[in-house]
């Protein structure tokens, strides 16, 4: 039986614009990452941590290569499909949290439920029980704009995990967070992916985030630029090197 990882990166490249304005934001990425790994992804503004997130969230599609997430290629997705496959197996947390105003904390957070058409019994339990363990439940009610920075990020993980999705992407999920706030958001993506073996790919300029998170891969130019020689071979994370650097290099 062939070994399935949660992400897998042949040769995979991104570029924009054409001719003279071409602009390469990933340059010949080759890695695999282990399921239930938890990875940061960290490097310089214009490194490619977005557009790497992007390819892996099947939100994008890489110019060339192949992008397999889950033992699915999605690299060769059309947009119906690539859509089904975010709704079904994906949860995303974003920088601003993205959390509609105008319906209750409750609704932001059932609202994976509904479009997967889970009964409305167990939606409300589950929504309930988890917002409970989370200490928002006298949140529920509320509406978005009322909430506090770290309320707002934490309704966002809450939203992003309630249909158990196999892998959650963050990108830069504690950047407008104070330190508080920060740990709480952390915390909380910690215990709730480990508990239920979710793989976790965050981009991150935040130490905070860095020292948390099991498995690093740091981006520069569009290029892997950094790894650690003494990784365990069991790694959570692999890189398939060119240029020299070897055949496979562990990451931690």
């Amino acid at each position: 039986m062939m070994h399935e990882y949660a992400i897998e990166m042949v040769s995979v490249n991104r570029v924009f614009g054409k001719g003279a304005a071409q602009v390469a934001a990933l340059s010949d990425i080759a890695l695999t990452i282990e399921p239930g790994a938890r990875v940061a992804v960290v490097g310089p503004s214009g490194s490619g941590k977005t557009t790497f997130l992007n390819l892996v969230g099947a939100l994008d599609k890489p110019s060339s290569g192949v992008v397999t997430v889950l033992g699915h290629e999605i690299s060769r997705f059309s947009e119906r499909a690539a859509s089904a496959f975010r709704r079904e197996r994906l949860g995303f947390v974003f920088q601003d949290d993205a959390l509609i105003p105008e319906i209750t904390v409750f609704e932001n957070v059932e609202l994976p439920l509904v479009l997967l058409r889970v009964p409305p019994q167990e939606r409300r339990a589950r929504v309930r029980n988890l917002m409970e363990r989370l200490l928002l439940d006298h949140r529920m009610s509320s509406f978005p704009p009322v909430l506090s920075a770290g309320e707002k990020q934490r309704v966002a993980v809450a939203r992003a995990i309630i249909h158990d999705p196999k892998l959650l992407l963050a990108d830069e999920p504690t950047s407008h967070l104070d330190t508080r706030a920060a740990e709480a958001v952390l915390q909380t993506i910690q215990e709730l992916t480990a508990e239920k073996g979710i793989t976790v790919i965050t981009a991150t300029h935040d130490p905070r985030v860095f020292t948390r998170f099991t498995s690093h891969v740091t981006l520069n130019d569009g290029r892997v630029v950094q790894h650690n020689p003494h990784a365990p071979e069991d790694a959570d994370v692999t890189l398939h090197a060119r240029h020299g650097l070897g055949d496979s290099l562990g990451v931690s």
